[in-house]
């Protein structure tokens, strides 16, 4: 019969087996919020500004096709005419004293692109763009949701909306619009900041995997923890070995 274990070493055990669990515990809280941090990384928007070269409208933005969330900041490159006769000014931006000034370029086929040519003081006019050929490059922005307050005066726009701007022209029109970076022969009008493109991205994989990773590492703590624990508790009832000795 194996001998019986003092309240001290039992109170000793339990103290291991207590602490190992908490340490334990620490360590499964622990990787179980870095399984929820990647995951959160695996959902976060990228945010990009414009970069890269220009390249020509149609090999990201097509007539009747919304403009793909991918073309958003994108730089590209157009050639055609302004039409002076439907200019705008759009109201109510992030500053009261200045007006975006919204001319729609007419291209090749007959489509228009709109364009943001650059600001004036509120309350002014807006200035004639030039006359002739024009090739503009510019940053794709998508169609603004509804400004969902009262209608500005006329030739003035609350929002650059395109199912408000299809009713506003005569022609069809590309989704989206593109603020003015460049222009030949140039501008004189004071340019618009292109804003920084934000867009979701989806679900990133590999930050998905790696939670998972974190979280299987979890699931090993409690595993192994619950395993030195069980035998410890084992080894420590079972009965000491016969040690036979020489004689």
């Amino acid at each position: 019969m194996p001998p019986r274990r003092s309240s001290t070493d039992r109170t000793r055990d339990l103290r291991r087996w207590v602490a190992l669990s908490l340490f334990g515990l620490l360590l499964v809280l622990v990787f179980v919020l870095l399984g929820f941090w990647q995951l959160g990384r695996a959902h976060r928007p990228t945010v990009s500004s414009v970069s890269g070269l220009a390249v020509p409208l149609d090999r990201v933005s097509l007539l009747g096709q919304a403009l793909n969330d991918s073309a958003s900041g994108r730089l590209i490159t157009a050639s055609g005419e302004y039409d002076a006769a439907h200019q705008f000014l759009v109201v109510d931006r992030s500053t009261a004293t200045l007006a975006w000034v919204l001319t729609p370029l007419r291209l090749s086929d007959g489509s228009g692109l709109v364009v943001i040519r650059g600001s004036v003081p509120a309350g002014s006019a807006a200035p004639p763009p030039p006359a002739g050929s024009i090739i503009v490059t510019g940053a794709l922005e998508p169609s603004e949701n509804p400004a969902g307050r009262p209608l500005p005066p006329s030739g003035e726009l609350a929002s650059i909306t395109t199912e408000e701007l299809v009713t506003l022209l005569p022609y069809s029109i590309r989704d989206g619009y593109a603020i003015l970076t460049e222009q030949l022969p140039t501008s004189s009008l004071t340019g618009v900041s292109v804003p920084v493109a934000i867009r979701a991205s989806g679900l990133r994989w590999q930050n998905t995997l790696y939670a998972i990773q974190w979280w299987i590492f979890a699931v090993f703590v409690i595993f192994f923890v619950a395993k030195v624990v069980r035998d410890d508790r084992r080894d420590r009832a079972a009965p000491p070995a016969n040690v036979e000795g020489s004689r």
